[in-house]
Formats: structure tokens, sequence, C-alpha cells
């Protein structure tokens, strides 16, 4: 039985209990990720707003980076997400830890975005963003999802009308 459970990611997101809130954030998305750390060992990240988005990733555990203290500095970030890399692709080292950071020249285009699988037919995936103009490398089917959502949301403005645009 014990064969079957298999790992996976360890992914997670926090936001302020109110929109003026200026509660500290940070100390306890580090804190969740060190706790997340066992999830996956090849690498972490924490993205956040502060007036701009802003993302950290590593390939060190968590518990040893001198990175931490970087983060430390975005004392009001909100809207954070953080994500713990378990391999399960050929893609390594920070190509494949999460979140992935797009910053556009409109800021409220810039987005951070995680992901805890596999898409089956990444091809197609592949194949609608490069029909959508796309012409970059991609490094791995979060980075096909976070580049399609970019663009998409950039077309259509709306988060609900992007997420359904999302081939199946």
């Amino acid at each position: 039985m014990l064969d079957e459970l298999g790992h996976h990611c360890g992914v997670g997101a926090l936001s302020p209990t109110s929109a003026d809130s200026r509660e500290n954030l940070v100390p306890l998305a580090v804190e969740i990720a060190k706790n997340l750390e066992h999830r996956g060992q090849c690498g972490w990240g924490i993205a956040g707003l502060d007036e701009r988005l802003w993302a950290e990733r590593e390939t060190e555990p968590i518990r040893s980076s001198k990175v931490v203290d970087t983060i430390a500095a975005h004392r009001y970030a909100t809207s954070l997400t953080f994500h713990t890399r378990y391999s399960t692709t050929d893609v390594c080292g920070m190509d494949g830890v999460h979140p992935i950071e797009i910053a556009d020249e409109d800021p409220n285009c810039d987005m951070a975005f995680s992901f805890n699988g596999n898409i089956p037919d990444c091809a197609k995936a592949t194949a609608e963003i490069r029909r959508m103009g796309f012409d970059k490398e991609l490094k791995g089917d979060t980075d096909v999802i976070a580049r399609f959502l970019h663009a998409k949301y950039k077309e259509l403005g709306n988060w609900d009308a992007t997420i359904a645009a999302l081939p199946a």
C-alpha cells in the first residue's frame, strides 16, 4: 500500500484578511513552505505582491537558504503563493521550480503561477500557445499553462473567461 502513495509538490497561497490589511504574511508563507518541504526537496519558490510582483526561487532546501532573508524585506506582500518542488518530469533545476513569474509592461497583467501536476496532452496546449503567437522556449508543462493563462488574460481581461478558455 505504501508504494501506491507516491509524492507530489507542495503548493499553497495566502492572502490578507481584508483588502486594506497591512499584515506581514511573509514569515507565515516561509514557515508553511518549510513545513511543506518534505513534499519536494528539488527546490522552492515564493511570490508575492508589494507595489509590483516579485518572486524568489531556489534549488537548495528552504531551511538552509540565504534567500529567505531577501524575502523578509517584502514585509507587506499580499497575494502570496509558494511551492516546493518534487520532480515528476525531466524538467530539472530552476526551470522546474515554481512559481513562474511573468512580468508584463502592464503591471495589472503581471502574474505568478504554480502548478502541482502534469498536463496529459502538453503538445495540444503547446500548439495552442504557438497559434497565439508565443515563440519563445517553453520549459515544461507549468510554463505552458502559465504562458497560456497570461496571453488569454491579456486578450480577455477577465479571469473567469480566461480559466474557461483553458484547453480541455
